[in-house]
């Protein structure tokens, strides 16, 4: 008779859980019937990969469309610190970049995110934003208040901007044949955003993990992690690790006191197998919405 109890009990729990999950989860409506739209700016937003260097300021190849940039784009409606309505999209959805919603009149906390994650990300609450398996890609975001207003449709159209920080290491020498993972570690940064701000606001320990192709061997390489920084600043520790097939290691290298910043790029070019150690004259900073080279130094 317990069991019986019990299992009652759980299932009820469950559609109880089920039920508030389903409460904010609402359906997307057409543009006609929604008396509410949010439209994510369709800008031009510059790249990683479309930064060159010269001996000046920044030259840039071409600038990319956002919507193509990032393969997911989440919207949020909060009440205070009730979720109230979200909305997912990943690219190749209808409508990709517009969400049409029915919202109670009201004014509420309206978050955006835009990200190249792996999947979708966690919104736990607008201080809480989590990513499968911790792992970071280039992340913009929106949080402002609007007011959704009776009898007419409401439309808000919004801009993005980046909050991560970017370690980017440049291999000279070529990556041995016996390669087959470059693991980098790091502490120093936040895999958890605080969307309210803008700002990483845990202390984490990160890993990423690159598997190496024997496309690759033979060929010099550049790897690039993300972490969203903390407001007060901090830097991170690196340990950067050359694996082969048997979990070996074939070369470890450790990063101390990496300066990051929230919209820049910290560089170190140099070798990477050979012999001494990296030092923070390897450094480079790029940074600014646009990437801008402050210096270019290597070593």
């Amino acid at each position: 008779m317990r069991n019986v109890i019990r299992t009652l009990f759980l299932c009820v729990v469950c559609m109880l859980l089920c039920s508030c999950e389903k409460a904010y989860e609402k359906e997307t409506v057409s543009e006609q019937d929604a008396n509410v739209i949010i439209r994510v700016s369709n800008y031009q937003q510059l790249s990683f990969d479309d930064i060159t260097y010269g001996s000046g300021p920044l030259h840039t190849r071409s600038a990319i469309n956002l919507y193509d940039y990032c393969p997911y784009i989440q919207f949020f409606i909060f009440d205070g610190s009730e979720k109230v309505s979200n909305l997912n999209q990943s690219v190749g959805d209808e409508g990709y970049g517009q969400a049409n919603m029915n919202i109670a009149p009201g004014t509420y906390t309206l978050m955006v995110l835009a990200h190249k994650g792996l999947s979708f990300a966690t919104v736990t609450s607008l201080q809480k934003v989590t990513f499968p398996s911790n792992q970071v890609g280039d992340t913009f975001f929106y949080c402002g208040s609007i007011t959704v207003e009776d009898n007419k449709q409401n439309t808000f159209s919004i801009s993005l901007e980046r909050c991560v920080a970017m370690f980017r290491l440049c291999m000279k020498d070529a990556l041995p044949d016996n390669v087959t993972k470059m693991k980098f570690y790091y502490t120093g940064g936040s895999s958890t955003l605080d969307a309210s701000q803008g700002w990483g606001n845990v202390n984490s320990r990160q890993t990423v993990n690159f598997d190496i192709d024997a496309s690759q061997h033979g060929k010099t390489a550049t790897f690039e992690v993300f972490t969203f920084p903390h407001e007060d600043g901090g830097k991170l520790k690196i340990t950067v690790t050359a694996l082969d097939a048997e979990g070996k290691t074939i070369k470890e290298r450790i990063f101390e006191n990496v300066p990051i910043q929230r919209k820049q790029i910290t560089q170190y070019t140099g070798t990477f197998f050979g012999s001494g150690q990296q030092t923070n004259s390897s450094m480079t900073l790029l940074g600014d919405t646009t990437w801008v080279v402050f210096q270019h130094v290597s070593y």
